[in-house]
């Protein structure tokens, strides 16, 4: 193997590492954020997004309603944020 090659296998192997932490360090912020929920409140909004398949017509009004609470409780502004930031790993964090 030439050197071309052993620098592509070890780019490669660096780049598939990266991967494993950045969803690594994806996994562990929604966890952090699903732990903010009680564990009925966990168990309504899998009932609903299943019932809903992706479709909020699929629901009652109240049933949306009940899905907006819970979203609410998983401080969606600041969930997005450190996804951002664990998805943009080598990039400057304010």
């Amino acid at each position: 193997m030439g050197v071309l090659g052993l620098a592509a296998r070890t780019g490669m192997r660096w780049t598939v590492w990266a991967r494993v932490l950045i969803l690594a360090e994806v996994a562990l912020a929604l966890k952090r954020h699903l732990d903010l929920l009680e564990s009925t409140e966990r168990g309504d909004l899998q009932r609903l997004v299943r019932k809903s398949k992706g479709k909020p017509s699929n629901l009652s009004r109240r049933e949306r309603q009940r899905i907006a609470e819970i979203v609410a409780k998983l401080e969606p502004s600041l969930l997005a944020r450190e996804l951002r930031l664990a998805a943009t790993p080598w990039r400057n964090k304010p």
